[in-house]
């Protein structure tokens, strides 16, 4: 929202529409990373491993912009091998609500070693076939990213009313 002579603000939709969306994708990716587990097949499982691949070398350099891309490239894949062709079409409309959203310019860098070992762990509990051990994994990991979020968001506000502040 922006207000003449003021500045501009975030406002409480954007907060709002983070938890509604964050909870969607938490029910719907749960669902899939289960049913993921229940029927990955060899072939699936050595794709999954290269996904594991680039997730390590994007950790060993550093590197979040090729992290940010394997690790949606693994939450494609688990949709995917979830075998749901609805599942697949809600949680695209999701994400692409998600990056509609107006998010604070914070660098990911500071959470990529986090969310590169969150991926990693629902990796290796779908490529163990353990479907309730993946469908915990991803719950953490879509509550740690809202949680994170929202956190980002905070951060904005914070920024923008010290800067409310200021008359220069």
């Amino acid at each position: 929202m922006n207000i003449p002579y003021k500045g501009t603000y975030v406002s409480n939709i954007v907060k709002d529409d983070i938890e509604e969306i964050m909870d969607l994708t938490f029910a719907i990716k749960c669902f899939a990373a289960y049913t993921a587990a229940e029927k990955i097949n060899n072939d699936e499982i050595k794709s999954l491993s290269k996904i594991e691949e680039q997730l390590l070398l994007a950790s060993k350099n550093k590197d979040s912009e090729t992290a940010l891309r394997a690790g949606i490239r693994l939450h494609e894949f688990i949709c995917l091998t979830a075998g749901n062709k609805k599942l697949q079409s809600t949680v695209s409309k999701l994400l692409g609500q998600i990056h509609k959203l107006r998010f604070p310019a914070v660098s990911m860098e500071s959470f990529s070693e986090i969310i590169i070992k969150e991926h990693l762990e629902i990796a290796a509990a779908i490529k163990a076939k353990d479907p309730a051990l993946s469908e915990k994994k991803m719950k953490s990991h879509i509550q740690n990213t809202k949680n994170r979020l929202l956190q980002c968001l905070r951060m904005e506000e914070q920024y923008n009313s010290i800067f409310q502040t200021l008359t220069i």
